[in-house]
């Protein structure tokens, strides 16, 4: 062990005995208060060296590249040249293979293939609305199929399973609605508040790969003054990772409200009134966006 330890002590004491020559050149050139000086310069750029690792950790990611039809086309001739190889290869096999395994792969291929030339040609475009247990997914999906029933443009809607940050089977459940998110088009994220940090996360996962709206929900939970401040929260949060025409407040399922009626014999009556939900602007965005992205968002 003793052997082990003079080279780094050797090192160690080499470097030190450096350091104090060097405190003590610098010393005699700048005095004391120049020996302050360099110490401030030092931890001046040390501390915009970290200021400078957290902006890079900070960089927003960058959105998925578009693609052209004519790219996915050429793309997609290019991958069915390599499969109609793979079959010959397995028909006629240069070397002893396991041909009864690796058939079933090629077809299986192949059938991929064929889906997706169905899916290219597909008018429905599909929308999955994702986010917490208890942020109104169910609610808000049942009033945008009822919204779009009439519509020229058809939107399939699909609720993934809620999740909670808070425990582990949450955590299960947003790794089942991030796999989910693959096969759509369109993801509406709902919140009900300011998003916390898990949520961001999960955002970031999905904007890297997928057209996403953040849909703030029970906008009627919260005064008028509130809802302006965390909308401004929310717009802050995802900066850079999504416009901020992108975050839509709605209250997709409002609480009712107390109306009171005053007779003229001096009672009083009381009832809960419905209110009718406000998701006309989400509406507004998803149309907006279908009329300038949708060919995109088939692609």
């Amino acid at each position: 062990m003793t052997v082990n330890l003079q080279r780094p002590l050797i090192i160690g004491g080499g470097l030190l005995a450096l350091s104090i020559g060097a405190l003590d050149v610098l010393h005699h050139l700048v005095g004391e208060w120049g020996i302050y000086a360099v110490f401030a310069l030092l931890g001046a750029a040390g501390v915009q060296w970290l200021h400078q690792q957290a902006d890079r950790k900070l960089t927003p990611l960058q959105m998925p590249l578009s693609v052209d039809s004519g790219t996915v086309k050429r793309t997609l001739a290019e991958v069915e040249d390599v499969i109609t190889q793979l079959e010959a290869e397995v028909e006629n096999p240069v070397e002893p293979v396991p041909g009864e395994t690796a058939k079933p792969r090629v077809s299986a291929l192949q059938s991929q293939m064929s889906q997706l030339a169905i899916d290219l040609n597909r008018d429905e475009i599909r929308v999955a609305v994702m986010g917490a247990m208890g942020s109104g997914k169910t609610v808000l999906l049942q009033r945008l199929q009822s919204a779009w029933a009439d519509a020229s443009t058809r939107l399939q809607f699909n609720e993934l399973p809620g999740f909670s940050a808070m425990t582990t089977a949450g955590l299960t459940a947003e790794a089942i609605a991030l796999q989910q998110t693959m096969t759509a088009d369109l993801v509406l994220f709902v919140v009900t508040g300011d998003i916390t940090e898990s949520e961001l996360q999960t955002v970031k996962q999905v904007v890297a790969s997928k057209r996403t709206v953040l849909v703030f929900n029970k906008l009627d939970h919260y005064l008028p003054t509130d809802r302006q401040s965390i909308m401004e929260q929310l717009q802050m949060r995802v900066k850079g990772l999504l416009p901020a025409t992108d975050v839509v407040a709605i209250a997709a399922d409002p609480t009712p409200i107390k109306v009171r009626q005053h007779q003229a014999d001096g009672s009083v009556n009381e009832w809960m009134e419905a209110q009718a939900p406000n998701i006309i602007y989400l509406i507004q965005r998803l149309e907006q966006i279908l009329a300038l992205e949708r060919e995109q968002l088939v692609l």
